[in-house]
């Protein structure tokens, strides 16, 4: 019985270390957005490489930051595991995120450095295999007391697929 289970880990790996290439994709996009409460928030930009692994889970890094109208801005380093969905012409995907950040301080306000947790929601589609557009939505959800809150970030990305 013992042999048998260790032969059938032994073709699981094999045919898992098989899997085609085409299964996985690396993504490398930058991105515009903007937060919420908009009151409190400016524009802001950032970049994202994501690794999907048989078009169905994915891990991404996204380095981030978001301008404040209180001369302040906070700066996210954000890591996330992702469901993907591939509908016929595009791929819907949500998960959840952990990451630090940072809030420079400004005239009245004191700077925090902390821990934040995401829950991602969005949607891409991949033209002619190469360049990728997406839409997203996060929920954070932030450590302490920062000088602004941020509770949620639209944004809207471009970039290459490989």
């Amino acid at each position: 019985m013992r042999s048998r289970s260790i032969l059938a880990g032994a073709v699981t790996l094999v045919l898992l270390g098989a899997a085609p290439p085409s299964a996985s994709a690396i993504e490398l996009t930058l991105f515009v957005s903007t937060g919420f409460p908009s009151e409190s928030w400016r524009t802001g930009v950032g970049g994202d490489v994501t690794l999907t692994l048989l078009k169905l889970l994915a891990f991404s890094g996204e380095l981030a930051r978001q301008g404040s109208e209180l001369d302040n801005s906070m700066t996210s380093l954000t890591g996330s595991v992702l469901l993907v969905a591939p509908l016929r012409t595009f791929r819907l995907y949500g998960g959840v995120g952990v990451g630090g950040f940072r809030q420079g301080s400004g005239p009245a306000l004191d700077s925090d450095l902390g821990v934040h947790r995401v829950l991602v929601v969005g949607v891409k589609k991949t033209f002619e295999g190469i360049l990728v557009l997406k839409a997203e939505y996060r929920r954070f959800n932030l450590s302490g007391d920062p000088p602004v809150l941020l509770e949620h970030r639209a944004s809207v990305a471009a970039g290459l697929s490989f």
